[in-house]
């Protein structure tokens, strides 16, 4: 298959190569709910994905936490004994943040009250398809649920800022909800998204093997001026063109990277997806220094 296209279908990004040593579930995303005056640090372990531009980040339970677009990075000021710092290292950044902590719920036709899709009875799983994607999956009843949220590149890599790259990408994000009907009867309700300012909901109606597709975007911006773009460029293209973009950039620069130890074949893979990992968590990291302007 082309790395132009890796996903002709949502099966295909579900079927996506992973990683067997990073996956997450409902416990490792439980975190202190209670309101707090000023937005503190978080320990709490996310997935996480960039575009050179946008960081965001994926509880372990579904929910896209926040996305984060830094606007302009200054060097700390040295001498101060702060974390260390030295001259030349840079630490100080503003950052436009939709710290939202997004998710959606379903309400399925003849039930009392909705599902909230995060919950930590439903048992999800986390993990990074393509080893870059944050995707979690569970099951409601007979439906097959998926969550996706994605960072995108820009659609043209020739006009990019790092051209030959498709880099930096829109300074937006995509959050995902897809649902399939496994069962073999017919399944409707709604859907409804939570936990943010604006929320919004749309029917569905599922016979034997169908499935929807519903999307939130989430457009960054210093000022309401710099959003409209976002909005615009996002809405040209479905999620599932957003991330065959995406997903087929990485896999033209990441190739295919084969390990065997003879009777250590697992510390192999352990050490091959250690450094995969580390080098998207290098490049996640990287993000805050290109992206602000100059």
């Amino acid at each position: 298959m082309s790395n132009g296209h890796p996903y002709p279908n949502w099966q295909a990004l579900f079927d996506a190569p992973r990683s067997t040593f990073f996956a997450g579930h409902a416990a490792d995303g439980m975190v202190d709910g209670t309101p707090q005056a000023v937005l503190l640090p978080s320990g709490e372990a996310l997935f996480t994905q960039s575009n050179a531009r946008v960081l965001i980040g994926q509880a372990a339970n579904g929910a896209l936490r926040l996305a984060a677009l830094p606007t302009q990075v200054y060097p700390a000021p040295t001498g101060e004994g702060e974390f260390g710092l030295g001259p030349g290292m840079y630490h100080h950044f503003d950052v436009a943040m939709y710290a939202g902590d997004l998710s959606y719920r379903i309400w399925l036709d003849g039930v009392t009250t909705p599902e909230d899709l995060v919950a930590d009875d439903l048992d999800p799983e986390t993990i990074y398809a393509d080893h870059f994607l944050p995707l979690t999956r569970l099951r409601l009843d007979e439906l097959e649920v998926s969550l996706v949220s994605v960072a995108p590149v820009a659609p043209d890599g020739v006009m990019a800022p790092l051209a030959p790259a498709p880099l930096p990408g829109p300074a937006g994000a995509i959050y995902v909800l897809h649902v399939r009907n496994t069962g073999r009867a017919k399944v409707g309700g709604k859907w409804t998204k939570l936990n943010a300012p604006f929320e919004a909901e749309c029917g569905f109606s599922l016979a034997q093997g169908e499935e929807a597709v519903f999307e939130t975007h989430v457009a960054m911006g210093a000022s309401y001026t710099d959003v409209l773009p976002v909005i615009y460029e996002l809405h040209r293209r479905s999620a599932l063109e957003w991330l065959n973009l995406t997903a087929g950039f990485w896999r033209s620069r990441l190739g295919q990277l084969n390990v065997d130890a003879e009777d250590a074949t697992d510390d192999a893979r352990f050490s091959r997806d250690i450094y995969i990992r580390s080098l998207f968590d290098n490049f996640n990291c990287l993000q805050r220094s290109i992206c602000a302007p100059k």
